[in-house]
């Protein structure tokens, strides 16, 4: 009966009202959205407070889709597939309902364009403006924001960065820094400076400095590239703890994002411990969308789970790896998860493949 009910529209609007608030508190707002939609067209007889909320939660069910389809996008990007992450980025415009959303939706597409625009040019060399707008094209609204307040000093440094004058462009950011001595964002420009100065020990410092001012749901790539750019100096300083500390952290700004998660577990991986990666990239799985997983974390998986001798494993994660490529009539494939696939598939099926 209650299948029935549910077929022909016989439930109540609290029943359906009850069914959307608990998806929209299992964030599957998709689904949620749905039920809201139905609850407001059953809502004859309810209370309008009650109407209100479901409309309000519709409008905070298109937001988070569209925040999700942002992220995806992002992923996408970082792997160079623009066109996809384009159409991610339309819809996600199209699907927003508060302004702020949008806003930051047309953001970053305005920015994928300037970026297309760049990568597609062959002979047209970019003048200053144009420089200066594609490298703000990926920073985050308050990064934006406090760098608008350092005037034509910081706009020269930044340019001076793009154009590989690493000494000028420290010169100027540490007079700022001095200057401007709360600036949070700054000390991360200040730290990608003299780092790639040569001045490991004050990059270093600059970057943990950064971290410590941005608040918790702040940083956006700027947070994600510190504890990357700090997980690489550890390593290289043979504290492989502090290392693995950073990535970790970097999993815990973004939870939700697969990338801190990649990074870790193919840092484990190529430092032996593939059973260790496989736990975090598990992990990893269990945070995606399931039914569109993240192709570069099955790879990352499938790579880990071939290190470990899991053969059975590693071949299903990275035939997976292939489908979905071809799902999305993309034919380059990633080379190294391919190249261990066709290794694989040379093996008796009995037999666990050796570490790789």
């Amino acid at each position: 009966m209650s299948f029935l009910k549910k077929m022909f529209g016989g439930a109540s609007f609290a029943e359906q009202r009850t069914e959307a608030d608990a998806l929209f508190d299992a964030k599957k707002y998709g689904e949620a959205k749905l039920a809201y939609d139905r609850a407001v067209s059953n809502a004859k007889g309810a209370a309008d407070t009650e109407v209100a909320h479901c409309k309000e939660r519709v409008a905070a069910c298109c937001d988070a889709i569209a925040r999700d389809r942002m992220k995806y996008a992002a992923e996408l990007l970082a792997h160079g597939d623009l066109e996809l992450a384009r159409e991610e980025l339309n819809g996600a415009r199209d699907t927003a309902a508060g302004e702020a959303t949008r806003r930051e939706a047309e953001r970053r597409l305005e920015a994928l364009e300037r970026t297309d625009a760049r990568d597609n040019a062959e002979v047209v060399a970019l003048d200053d403006d144009e420089q200066y707008m594609t490298l703000a094209g990926a920073w985050e609204e308050e990064q934006m924001e406090e760098y608008d307040n350092y005037g034509e000093s910081f706009r020269a440094a930044m340019l001076a960065l793009y154009r590989e004058e690493f000494k000028k462009a420290r010169e100027i950011l540490e007079a700022l820094a001095s200057e401007h001595e709360k600036g949070a964002y700054l000390q991360y420009e200040l730290g990608r400076a003299q780092l790639l100065d040569g001045d490991l020990a004050k990059g270093k410092a600059s970057l943990q400095l950064f971290l410590s001012r941005i608040g918790p749901d702040e940083g956006g790539d700027a947070r994600r590239g510190a504890h990357g750019e700090l997980a690489r100096l550890f390593d290289e300083a043979g504290d492989m703890e502090s290392a693995v500390g950073e990535f970790q952290k970097a999993i815990e700004a973004f939870e939700e994002d697969p990338r801190p998660y990649i990074a870790l577990g193919n840092y484990l991986r190529t430092k032996g411990l593939a059973a260790e990666a496989v736990e975090v990239l598990q992990a990893a799985l269990l945070v995606m969308d399931t039914e569109r997983r993240d192709p570069f974390v099955l790879q990352e998986l499938g790579l880990s789970h071939a290190a470990a001798g899991n053969a059975g494993e590693a071949v299903a994660l990275l035939e997976e790896v292939i489908s979905a490529f071809t799902a999305r009539r993309d034919f380059d494939y990633p080379p190294e998860g391919t190249v261990a696939l066709a290794a694989l598939q040379r093996k008796p099926a009995t037999c666990n493949a050796p570490p790789i």
